[in-house]
């Protein structure tokens, strides 16, 4: 069972990081909802959840993928990550734009994700495949939607 360590408390590294268009990320509140989420979450720029019913694409130039040694992953690594791609997450992006993590099979992720609308779904498959994703998330849904023409060797290429 993977688990993230959160020996650090959150009082510990409060900061804010700056997006591309001047609203501040609120690492605190990003880090402790990614990290309390367990297996996986995505929220927005002050630590709220996604709550839309779209598709989420990765940005893998934004990721980040972390293969667990000894099971265990940090709350500081979390919060660094965040803090350094706070810029990519921007409130008027479009698609919209979330912080994103989840772990499979001892491997935590980290990505800054795209939000396409149901009405996208086409646009968000081209996405993922030009981006060399294996698969995209339905939050709708609550399922992963399969891409074809990727492999785990082109996922581990780009990041």
């Amino acid at each position: 069972m993977t688990k993230i360590i959160t020996s650090v408390h959150p009082a510990d590294y409060a900061g804010r990081a700056p997006s591309s268009v001047g609203n501040p990320v609120d690492v605190e509140r990003v880090t402790a909802a990614l990290v309390a989420a367990g297996d996986g979450a995505t929220v927005g720029q002050r630590g709220e959840a996604y709550a839309g019913s779209g598709i989420l694409v990765a940005l893998p130039e934004h990721g980040e993928r972390v293969n667990a040694s000894a099971d265990v992953f940090t709350v500081e690594l979390v919060r660094r990550w965040v803090a350094g791609a706070a810029r990519a997450v921007s409130a008027t992006s479009s698609p919209a734009r979330y912080f994103g993590a989840w772990v499979d099979r001892g491997t935590l992720y980290l990505d800054v994700v795209e939000a396409f609308s149901d009405s996208e779904e086409r646009d968000a498959i081209a996405a993922g495949n030009a981006r060399g994703e294996l698969a995209i998330f339905h939050a709708g849904r609550g399922e992963c939607i399969t891409l074809t023409g990727n492999t785990a060797a082109d996922i581990a290429a780009t990041y």
